[in-house]
């Protein structure tokens, strides 16, 4: 019975444990789970991770303003694996592609830095293409897409993976006109996340929906695919060239009259005849008059652009499609420009992906205006941050010359990187602009792309800020816990030493007390057998009678001893003790003793405690052995750094220069150096003594007496605070017989 009780326990046991892990996998899980939905209407895309590009949202879409080559931006579970997605996009630029990944793997910055499948819509041929990327790029033959590829046009376009089977379906939300195109991958990727992707252009994306793909999905999408007649993927050059030349050769008509109708609605060809003017020279120019300028753009909101000479802010008449990284030609009226943009109302594009690497300057070079519109590197720590009304980020940054501004536009999340630490080194890349009148504090400004042009060099200096409480804290608390584990460790062993003198004591009792108890009662046998014998000498009996009396003084001692071992000492009653042993030592003789404790009371290591019971027992004793005192002093003072012990009385005194050491005063010397304390005797005849002892609370086992002296002082002041209280007192006895 016991025994199915046991394996009935185990049972549930471990379907708790099975039943609490699929919980805990399934709310990880939540984050990155199939069917998913992007939220860029309500500007949250947290869980997307940007690899390249320049992307933000705007006006519920993820928008990529840059021409770099294969920019992209990730989200979902590594584990996905047969799903369907779905994505509204738009070119924003001349040529290039965007496009859709699907089962993305090991994803890296770079162009093809990925393994996954790839489709999406190419300007260059009007295509719509698919293929393979491990790191390397290989395609299927492309499919024309119908109505052609346009810039500023919405595109939904769907795919479906299923095994290793690939299936699109593109339609042109203006015209709706539909594509169709589906592969079967060589290379077959069974799991991976999904992506956004252009290329040498920029690039929006809305409403992207995944969902689970069924055989039924991909079969209504694949159907409708043109057959492909390359079996397999054309692995040797010669095989992929004469494809291509083939896909040529059918469409060339259809791409002349696309590229030609697209080019005359969104380029106007400047005139020819005028000379280009560089940027530099514009500021030198006095005069109204039409100019031509060539450039690459640095920054699209606001526009930039920039030559060899510097850069200038544009206003475009047409909606701007430029991105960072196209090389363009602009005529327009010439002005002010470092109050009012370059208006242009013609420009054409010459060449793409031909980013500006930036000028490294100093913060001195960039207030001196000599590098306003360009495109530089800075390098300051920064000061502080704040989040503008438009949802952009300000930057303060600080060198050893100058303040600046830093604004990065809204990227993909709110959350604010985590080593944005104030007093961070920080180097930052953007197009620099003096003369801000909003600046009042800032001797410039600098325009970001993204929050990837903030490059974190070295986090702040550990005795500044957070940091250096941080670590003030840590330092207290590694002290606190040492501190504890030591006064631990020495409570231990004093409750070892104590346990021990407890035994030693015992041990004594049973045998030296007791001894000297039986030596004396048999001295007082043979005493008592001498009286009666009565022939006995007067000199004999002196001696008997000493030696009864040295035993039984003997006797006395031990047992004081004894029951000094034994003894449980309170807090704060030495002097107490010292009375008490004092009384026992008169035995019958004259004594006034007066006891006096000042300073702040604190309890004492057990060390310390009983050196000084045992000196001021030694020199209790001398006082009554030797000064023939009528008065003793006994006073107990508390200091902040040590205690000291005072004992004086009114005797007979000594010549302490001529007087030798006997062995009661090197046993109160070496008592006072075990503890590293201080021991002074001071008598002369006829003017009594007095006898010292200094210890210190710090030294070997006095870290808690130190830390009792602080509290104690604490409380002392609190109290102080609330109430009377009286420091000194002064006790005086009644006369001892």
């Amino acid at each position: 019975m016991n025994r199915k009780k046991i394996a009935t326990v185990c049972v549930l046991t471990v379907l708790t444990a099975v039943a609490c892990a699929m919980v805990i996998f399934a709310l990880v899980r939540k984050t990155a789970s199939i069917p998913y939905s992007d939220r860029f209407s309500s500007n949250h895309a947290e869980e997307w991770i940007a690899y390249g590009g320049s992307w933000r949202l705007k006006d519920g879409s993820i928008v990529n303003r840059s021409d770099e080559r294969g920019a992209k931006v990730v989200t979902g579970g590594a584990d996905w694996s047969d799903y369907a997605i779905s994505a509204d996009m738009m070119i924003l630029g001349h040529g290039g592609d965007v496009g859709i990944v699907a089962r993305v793997n090991e994803p890296e910055i770079g162009i093809n830095a990925y393994k996954g499948y790839y489709v999406g819509i190419r300007a260059q041929d009007q295509a719509l293409v698919m293929g393979v990327a491990d790191h390397d790029w290989i395609e299927t033959r492309p499919v024309p897409v119908r109505g052609g590829v346009r810039q500023l046009v919405w595109y939904r376009l769907q795919v479906a993976v299923l095994g290793c089977e690939i299936a699109a379906h593109l339609e042109n939300l203006e015209i709706h006109e539909d594509t169709w195109a589906a592969m079967h991958a060589e290379t077959c990727f069974g799991k991976g996340k999904i992506g956004l992707r252009s290329l040498n252009t920029g690039a929006a994306y809305r409403n992207i929906h995944v969902v689970k793909a069924t055989t039924a999905d991909f079969t209504r999408i694949a159907s409708q695919a043109p057959p492909i007649t390359q079996e397999r993927y054309p692995f040797r050059e010669a095989d992929y060239a004469r494809m291509r030349q083939s896909y040529y050769e059918r469409f060339d008509l259809l791409l002349d009259s696309l590229l030609g109708s697209a080019g005359s609605v969104q380029e106007e060809r400047p005139a020819d005849e005028l000379p280009i003017t560089s940027i530099h020279s514009l500021e030198m120019t006095h005069k109204a008059e039409i100019v031509r300028i060539r450039g690459v753009v640095t920054l699209t909101e606001p526009l930039y652009v920039q030559d060899g000479s510097g850069g200038v802010q544009v206003q475009l008449s047409s909606p701007n499609v430029l991105n960072a990284g196209d090389e363009v030609e602009l005529v327009g009226m010439m002005q002010d420009w470092r109050r009012a943009p370059f208006k242009t109302n013609s420009y054409r594009v010459l060449w793409q992906s031909n980013l500006v690497t930036p000028a490294s300057i100093s913060t001195t070079q960039a207030a001196s205006g000599m590098f306003d519109g360009s495109f530089v590197e800075l390098s300051g720590v920064l000061s502080t941050w704040n989040v503008s009304k438009d949802g952009a980020l300000e930057l303060i940054v600080d060198d050893i010359a100058q303040r600046f501004t830093v604004r990065v536009p809204r990227g993909l999340s709110d959350v604010i990187p985590t080593w944005w630490q104030i007093g961070s080194t920080v180097r930052v890349r953007g197009v620099c602009v003096s003369g801000t009148p909003e600046l009042s504090d800032s001797a410039f400004l600098l325009l970001l792309r993204d929050a990837s042009d903030v490059e974190y060099l070295s986090p702040p200096p550990w005795n500044q800020g957070i940091r250096l409480l941080i670590l003030i804290a840590s330092g207290v608390l590694v002290i606190l816990l040492w501190s504890y584990a030591y006064l631990r460790t020495d409570r231990r062993r004093m409750r070892s030493i104590l346990a021990e003198r407890e035994l030693l004591a015992a041990e004594m009792h049973d045998t030296l007390a007791q001894s000297f108890a039986g030596v004396g009662y048999h001295l007082q046998s043979i005493r008592k057998g001498l009286q009666m014998n009565g022939n006995v000498s007067e000199n004999l009996m002196r001696k008997v009678d000493v030696a009864c009396s040295m035993a039984a003084s003997t006797h006395r001692e031990a047992s004081e001893r004894i029951v000094s071992l034994q003894r449980k000492r309170h807090e704060d009653n030495l002097l107490d003790e010292l009375h008490r042993s004092a009384t026992s030592m008169l035995n019958g003789a004259h004594l006034n003793i007066y006891l006096k404790r000042s300073g702040t009371p604190v309890r004492l290591p057990q060390d310390i405690y009983d050196t000084l019971m045992r000196i001021g027992e030694e020199a209790v004793a001398n006082i009554l052995r030797h000064s023939q005192a009528a008065e003793a002093r006994l006073s107990l003072e508390f200091g902040k750094r040590d205690v000291k012990l005072l004992i004086e009385d009114d005797g007979l005194g000594f010549d302490g220069a001529n007087t030798p050491s006997g062995a009661g005063r090197k046993g109160m010397e070496l008592r006072a150096r075990h503890v590293n304390g201080e021991l002074l005797i001071v008598s002369s005849p006829g003017h009594g003594s007095k006898v010292m002892v200094r210890v210190p609370y710090q030294g070997s086992a006095r870290l808690w007496a130190w830390i009792m002296l602080a509290w104690t002082q604490l409380s002392t002041r609190i109290t102080r605070n609330s109430g009377p209280h009286r420091q000194d007192e002064e006790v005086r006895d009644a006369e001892l017989q």
